[in-house]
C-alpha cells in the first residue's frame, strides 16, 4: 500500500517540471532566439499599455473626457487591428503597429502644450495602439511555441509583461515630475526599440503549429 505524496514531494515535482519546461524554451538555438526576442516585446507592451493609462493626467484635458474617448478608440482600434492581422504578414503587422504606437508616444513630448488638442489626440492614439498591440502579440506568441511548452511559455511571457506593468507607474511618477511628456515618450521609445525584434522572428500565418521542440 503506497503512501500519498507529501506537500514537499509535490513542491519538488512542480519545481522540476517548471525547470524542465524552461529548459525546453532555451534548449535549441531556434527556441532560444524566439524566447529572447519575445521577452522584451512582452515587457515593452506590458509597460506601455499600462503606463499610458496613468500618463493621461498630463494630457491637459478633462480626465473623464480623455478616458471616455480613449476607451472608445481602444475598442475600435482592437477590432480594426485584429481584422488587419488576419490578412497580412504577422511579423510585418506587429513591427508596423508597434512602431506607429511608439512614434505617437514620442511625439507626445515634442508637441508643445500650447497646441490645442495635440497631446490629448496623441495620448488617445498611443493608448489605443499599445493595447491593440498587446492583443496582436498575445495572438502571435503562442503560434511560435510548440504544444509541449505552449502554455508554460505563454504564461512566462505574460509574467514578463507584468514586470513591465509594475515598472510603468514609476516611469510616470518620476518622469512626470521632470517633464509631463517624458512618460509617454519613454513608453514610445521602448515600443520603437522592441518593434525591431519582429523582423527576426518567423512568420506563422498559414503555417501549422509545431507540436514538439524538435519541429521548431
Amino acid at each position: 500500500r503506497g503512501q500519498k505524496p507529501g506537500s514537499e514531494d509535490l513542491i519538488n515535482t512542480g519545481c522540476s517540471l517548471v525547470i524542465k519546461k524552461f529548459f525546453q524554451l532555451v534548449l535549441t538555438p531556434e527556441m532560444r532566439k524566439r524566447t529572447i526576442l519575445l521577452a522584451p516585446a512582452f515587457f515593452g507592451v506590458g509597460m506601455a499599455s499600462y503606463g499610458i493609462h496613468f500618463a493621461s493626467r498630463f494630457a491637459n484635458l478633462d480626465i473623464f473626457a480623455v478616458h471616455a474617448i480613449k476607451e472608445s478608440a481602444t475598442i475600435i482600434t482592437i477590432l480594426a487591428l485584429m481584422n488587419i492581422y488576419k490578412k497580412i504578414s504577422r511579423t510585418k503587422c506587429l513591427a508596423f503597429f508597434f512602431a506607429v504606437g511608439g512614434i505617437a508616444g514620442v511625439l507626445f513630448i515634442l508637441v508643445p502644450v500650447t497646441v490645442t488638442g495635440g497631446r490629448p489626440v496623441l495620448l488617445v492614439i498611443a493608448q489605443a495602439i499599445f493595447i491593440g498591440d498587446f492583443f496582436l502579440l498575445d495572438t502571435y506568441a503562442p503560434e511560435l511555441m510548440p504544444t509541449s511548452v505552449r502554455n508554460f511559455g505563454f504564461n512566462l511571457m505574460d509574467s514578463i509583461s507584468k514586470v513591465g506593468s509594475a515598472v510603468a507607474p514609476y516611469v510616470v511618477d518620476l518622469g512626470g515630475e521632470v517633464n509631463p511628456g517624458i512618460p509617454a515618450a519613454v513608453f514610445g521609445m521602448v515600443m520603437l526599440f522592441v518593434s525591431i525584434n519582429f523582423f527576426f522572428l518567423p512568420e506563422t500565418q498559414g503555417r501549422p503549429l509545431p507540436l514538439t521542440v524538435e519541429e521548431v
